[in-house]
């Protein structure tokens, strides 16, 4: 296996196929290093192959999906694969004209993609605004949390989605909970955001942090997206929150401690417990 650069490329020749891998410039880090990100999606046996024999590097070299990675992952380093991913999966999904549907080429280092029949057909690569959103009851005791069908079991998350065209943030979170429980929302608050590389469908995001007061309390649930939405006291996640990191460290210390319990675990218990009070 071999490589060499060309233009906004790399080849890898691998046994007797020859491979021109796509490189993207992403900028200077901290330090002032030039970081790149290499799409090696149509050759990743040979690639691997390079790295392992051309640059010595063994069996202690191998690929990663990056939402596995994250959690090993310091901060900077975290956000130079999210973009590399991001910037890759858009080359990817946009390699032809939406206009007119001819093929389209990447210019600029990979900054921006450019059709290859029209000049002023230009694609820039995209990010999709979310809110995610944290909802209080109206009397502020209880917190509004949802699963949807696809999650793990057990796991709740606060209730987000997409911000439609020409909608506000504020407007977007009165619409996605209403859509997903018929909570009514008062104040919404914009308190942060963060990017989320890894989206839905291979696409980057920009996860918008709110929170909203609630003004009503019926929750009715909409199955055609959610599993489960309902109100949960504060001390029940506070409980979870410390269960979940107690129970983490103990299974890192000896690998024998049971899975933490779910929220909804703890409601239960929790319902049984004030039943238990109230017999006696």
């Amino acid at each position: 296996a071999a490589a060499c650069t060309i233009g906004n490329a790399i080849s890898v020749h691998a046994g007797d196929a020859a491979y021109q891998l796509p490189l993207y410039l992403l900028g200077q880090d901290r330090t002032e290093r030039w970081t790149f990100a290499l799409d090696v999606s149509d050759c990743r046996a040979g690639f691997m192959e390079f790295l392992r024999e051309t640059c010595s590097l063994g069996g202690g070299v191998g690929l990663s999906d990056l939402r596995a990675a994250l959690p090993q992952l310091s901060r900077d380093a975290a956000a130079i694969a999210g973009q590399a991913t991001a910037l890759s999966q858009w080359h990817q999904s946009h390699k032809f004209c939406p206009r007119c549907g001819a093929p389209t080429a990447p210019v600029e280092a990979g900054l921006r993609r450019q059709c290859t029949s029209t000049p002023h057909h230009k694609l820039y690569p995209r990010t999709d605004p979310v809110v995610i959103m944290l909802v209080e009851s109206p009397d502020g005791r209880r917190a509004l949390l949802g699963r949807n069908k696809k999650f793990t079991p057990g796991m709740y998350t606060c209730l987000s989605g997409f911000v439609d065209q020409c909608e506000s943030v504020e407007e977007a979170v009165r619409r996605e909970v209403f859509e997903e429980s018929r909570v009514l929302v008062a104040q919404v608050a914009v308190v942060g955001s963060q990017p989320w590389p890894i989206g839905r469908y291979g696409g980057c995001e920009l996860m918008l942090g709110c929170m909203a007061k609630a003004r009503s309390y019926e929750v009715l649930v909409n199955m055609d997206e959610m599993e489960d939405v309902q109100w949960y006291d504060k001390d029940e996640l506070r409980a979870a929150v410390e269960m979940y990191d107690v129970m983490s460290a103990a299974s890192e210390g000896d690998g024998l401690a049971e899975p933490p319990m779910s929220v909804a675990q703890l409601q239960v218990r929790r319902n049984c417990s004030l039943g238990c009070r109230r017999n006696c």
